[in-house]
């Protein structure tokens, strides 16, 4: 994009969850936004380090859709755009005020179970068919007896349905299978976009 949005097309939104497996806990973001650099998992670190909340590399999974019409989390200039250091620093202290609450809370006995599925045929990873391709869906549910409370899903697919005209803000693909997801199993649905 050559400037910011114009409108709001639909919300952009940011899920949490900390969990606690034995005697280790951790916590993993997910977010509409392209991605996140190492300037911002750092500043997110330090802010938590600060209310006693120390996180090991394998503690924190933090990822984005990567969709181009939503938010940029840059505190730098790189390839993926402008700086936007005001918004970093705002969804930053959100992350912070978020996960020292969970934190702090007791949490709730959930029983994790895990699937996953081939989708062949799909828009994937890769504009070309003939090219390899990472066609594998991972879900990760958090149950209560037999009611899912939350779900996480990683897949690879390019998370943009709209051209470089577009300047609304919008969460693109992944948002929108979210908000039907969410709806349809009365839980929060965390989505990641990634190669497994």
């Amino acid at each position: 994009r050559t400037h910011e949005y114009t409108e709001v097309h639909d919300d952009i939104y940011s899920t949490v969850f900390v969990i606690t497996n034995s005697n280790s806990r951790f916590v993993w973001i997910g977010a509409d936004v392209i991605g996140f650099n190492k300037e911002f998992v750092a500043m997110l670190r330090q802010q938590l380090n600060e209310k006693g909340i120390v996180l090991d590399d394998s503690d924190l999974v933090i990822g984005g859709t990567h969709d181009h019409s939503s938010a940029s989390t840059n505190l730098v200039d790189n390839d993926y755009g402008r700086a936007n250091r005001e918004y970093a620093e705002y969804l930053c202290s959100l992350y912070v005020d978020t996960i020292t609450e969970l934190w702090n809370q007791e949490g709730e006995e959930v029983t994790a179970r895990y699937c996953s599925a081939v989708i062949d045929g799909l828009y994937s990873n890769r504009n070309d068919a003939n090219k390899l391709s990472d066609k594998v869906v991972h879900l990760l549910g958090f149950f209560r007896e037999d009611r899912p409370l939350a779900v996480f899903c990683n897949l690879a697919c390019h998370n943009t349905a709209l051209g470089p005209d577009n300047y609304r803000l919008t969460s693109e693909i992944f948002g929108m299978a979210r908000v039907h997801l969410e709806k349809r199993i009365g839980g929060a649905f965390m989505m990641t976009n990634s190669n497994a």
